[in-house]
């Protein structure tokens, strides 16, 4: 089909409607907004700066793309779509500034990517954003990627999910990877990861599902920066389910995370491990680099020592409200823990806990009331547990109980071990 190019003017919204292999588009007319079309594949350049561009997408395509370039703010709104792109981003934006992703309410929509070996003309995810990015809308939102090196949703900048029902998933190999000291073919290299950003990831509200499948593949990945502040969050992931080169927050949201092949959540601070040996800048004062302040957190490794349910190298975690059960192994019986200082809220590492797949954790009061129940989907000899929720108190008494495992133990200070 040939290229066609339209000049429209005063475009307020532009909608495009998918249809097998071929895309209309319809457009309120306004200036300084190009529309090219071929196929099922739309380019649309906008240089408003002040002017939020608004777009609708609909219909389906086995083998079409949107290509969003703007100067300033825009909404892309999805109803009803399926758009699945053989080659790059199924939704490639180009923003310079940020760009709001709507499922709008009471639709279902997904996005597949099957392909990503011409990075030099797409980007490899199902998704892919130049600057920040805000996932929102009261609908259902799919991101599938199934081909080679394809990441579910990534972004230069920031990550923003709210009120949204998301699932993202990844099957993909890793693409262009290389014995060390060889030079691949193709000019991209990296794992499959679900939603990785340069900047920060921030959930606010919603439903939020993830799940990786190659080794290699984290869940969730901000290099400045994961903060889950609220909704529904459950990863299962290949490697790290949740990672970030600065501090994790949790506070308030209700958060499962589960690796089958390293940590549960992975917090490197600046000077990563050995930090408090030397590296980085000794006179700085070493921040938290886990803090959890609410709401509920199940962080497991099922792969076993040295991986951990909550790593953070050497720096601290801060423990200040929330319910938590952690498993994992350690480094030796030392895993990534809160001090007496950070632990606000008083909490306990279970050394040695056996973990039975399916079968129920309890712990009990003094009285013999239940305060806490868990049943973990994997089976582990010698864990090492971070456990605390609002009903401890320090002072009190305790008994965890686990098939073949009882154990009576007082919360003397704001952060105790105890070992089964």
């Amino acid at each position: 089909m040939a290229l066609m190019l339209f000049c429209v003017c005063h475009a307020e919204d532009i909608t495009i409607h998918f249809s097998g292999t071929t895309a209309k588009v319809k457009n309120s007319a306004k200036d300084s907004v190009k529309v090219k079309v071929k196929g099922a594949n739309v380019k649309i350049e906008s240089q408003y700066k002040s002017h939020k561009l608004t777009l609708l997408l609909t219909g389906k395509s086995n083998d079409g793309q949107l290509m969003l370039k703007t100067a300033g703010k825009a909404k892309v709104k999805l109803e009803n779509l399926t758009l699945t792109s053989r080659e790059g981003a199924p939704l490639w934006l180009k923003n310079k500034k940020n760009v709001e992703v709507v499922a709008t309410k009471g639709t279902k929509n997904t996005l597949t990517i099957t392909a990503c070996k011409d990075t030099a003309n797409h980007k490899a995810a199902t998704i892919w954003a130049k600057d920040k990015l805000l996932l929102s809308g009261k609908g259902t939102l799919n991101v599938i990627a199934t081909g080679d090196g394809c990441r579910g949703i990534k972004s230069k900048k920031d990550i923003t999910i709210e009120e949204l029902t998301l699932n993202v998933t990844t099957s993909g190999n890793h693409l262009g990877e290389k014995p060390f000291g060889f030079t691949g073919k193709h000019k991209y290299v990296a794992s499959t990861k679900g939603i990785t950003s340069k900047g920060k990831v921030t959930i606010k509200s919603g439903v939020v599902t993830v799940r990786t499948s190659t080794p290699g593949a984290e869940g969730i990945e901000g290099r400045k920066g994961v903060v889950f502040n609220g909704g529904k969050v459950d990863v299962l992931a290949a490697d790290d389910a949740v990672n970030a080169n600065a501090t994790i927050e949790f506070n308030g949201a209700h958060v499962t995370v589960r690796s089958k092949g390293n940590d549960a959540v992975d917090a490197n601070p600046e000077g990563g491990f050995f930090l408090p040996f030397g590296g980085g800048n000794n006179n700085k004062k070493i921040e938290p680099a886990i803090i959890i302040r609410g709401g509920t957190v199940y962080a497991w490794s099922q792969v076993g020592s040295p991986e951990e349910g909550l790593d953070c190298d050497m720096a601290p975690i801060a423990i200040e409200g929330g319910t938590v059960f952690s498993v994992g192994g350690s480094i030796g019986d030392a895993p990534s823990v809160p001090t007496n200082a950070t632990a606000k809220q008083p909490t306990v590492l279970l050394v040695d806990l056996n973990v039975v797949k399916n079968e129920p954790i309890t712990i009990s009061d003094a009285n013999g009331k239940c305060i806490s129940t868990i049943t973990i989907p994997f089976s582990m000899r010698r864990s090492a547990s971070l456990v605390t929720c609002p009903a401890f108190k320090l002072g009190n008494t305790y008994t965890v109980k686990t098939k073949g495992y009882e154990k009576t133990f007082t919360l003397n200070e704001p952060f105790t071990t105890v070992r089964l």
